[in-house]
């Protein structure tokens, strides 16, 4: 299903978050722990979808699956809290501080659009944490957690940051960048089958790579 309310977040960028994708679940058994990927940095939500580092860095794994229903993204929007501390922060608010609201409460941690959409989920956006149900409980510390993210597609090539696949690294020398199996050629940048996290890494892989087969050209010349 998804969530409803997330076109509603367009324009709100989380910056400690980890985006997680995993293989989708067969009928009848369970999404798997261990995700395929998982990527740790700031995540926007746009009026188109998702961007952001860590939904770029996510993507090329969702793109491999060939149709998204394959995989289910997922964010820990509390990266550094367990399951068991978030659920141990509701249980001393529900003791200390039970007639306060739990909206006001998550959002000096959350950003308060993202809290009202996770409490109106789960029925409690004008709970206070004396009236706030075990149920509702558990389902907001899953949302934190593994907060389902509906995926249709990616925006394809054209608006692609880094591009995957290309010539096997097997078949290039990495001390001259020369093709093992055609004679004077060198093959460089994007070409390889080489692609690394958002963050300047393929500009680096492309300079260097780049200035390599230059040398090596220049010398055989």
């Amino acid at each position: 299903g998804g969530l409803d309310w997330h076109h509603a977040l367009s324009g709100l960028t989380l910056e400690h978050v980890v985006a997680e994708v995993r293989a989708a679940a067969e009928p009848g058994q369970k999404v798997s722990k261990r995700p395929q990927i998982a990527r740790h940095g700031s995540f926007l939500f746009t009026h188109q979808g998702y961007s952001g580092p860590a939904a770029m860095d996510v993507s090329g794994t969702i793109t491999a699956a060939g149709d998204p229903k394959r995989t289910r993204l997922t964010l820990d929007l509390a990266p550094d809290r367990s399951a068991q501390q978030l659920h141990d922060w509701f249980e001393e608010k529900r003791r200390t501080l039970g007639g306060r609201k739990v909206l006001n409460a998550l959002s000096e941690w959350l950003p308060r659009r993202l809290t009202e959409g996770l409490l109106a989920s789960s029925h409690s956006l004008q709970s206070g944490f004396a009236e706030l149900s075990r149920k509702s409980q558990l389902q907001l510390v899953e949302q934190i957690k593994l907060l389902p993210l509906p995926v249709h597609g990616t925006r394809g090539f054209e608006k692609a940051e880094v591009t995957a696949g290309g010539v096997s690294l097997r078949e290039v020398d990495p001390r001259t960048m020369a093709s093992r199996l055609v004679p004077d050629l060198m093959i460089a940048g994007e070409i390889l089958d080489l692609d690394g996290w958002i963050g300047g890494y393929n500009f680096q892989s492309a300079f260097s790579t780049g200035h390599l087969a230059g040398l090596q050209a220049a010398q055989q010349a």
